[in-house]
């Protein structure tokens, strides 16, 4: 059986690294892991394009390594039928959204967290996104329009 996951290639994770030393100088030291999610997936009647998991202890483990010692405070998930067709620009939206969601914990000066939406969007989407405010339901559509051949 083939697996639902499985991880990105390295240019997914070296564009979140330069999104984060652009916009996102407070996660500097984030630990991550990107894969790809090849099945549709729903979450509140919506298709989700991407998303973001604080890591467990059980995953922080496997994904210990050399280069991670301690392993990954988060994983991001990213539709494989989305990520595949869409460009640059439309996946940095996408990444930019989801860094969006994790925030330095005020705990622990060495973790992170993931917050869930409240609303739609964060607000500093708004300038960020103002050539195409749209974006997300742009997006939804690509989607849906691939799921729907299947």
């Amino acid at each position: 059986m083939e697996s639902r996951f499985e991880f990105t290639d390295g240019n997914v994770r070296r564009l979140i690294k330069h999104m984060i030393k652009e916009s996102f100088p407070t996660l500097d030291t984030l630990e991550f892991a990107t894969l790809y999610d090849h099945k549709k997936r729903m979450s509140g009647g919506k298709l989700v394009l991407a998303r973001v998991k604080k890591a467990n202890d059980e995953l922080k483990v496997f994904t210990e390594d050399e280069d991670c010692p301690n392993g990954v405070h988060v994983v991001f998930f990213f539709d494989y039928a989305l990520f595949a067709y869409i460009d640059k620009k439309d996946k940095k939206r996408l990444i930019y959204h989801e860094l969006c969601h994790v925030v330095p914990s005020e705990k622990d000066e060495n973790d992170y967290n993931v917050v869930p939406h409240d609303f739609e969007g964060f607000y500093s989407e708004i300038d960020y996104n103002k050539d195409d405010p749209e974006w997300k339901i742009r997006m939804a559509g690509i989607l849906e329009s691939h799921y729907e051949k299947e």
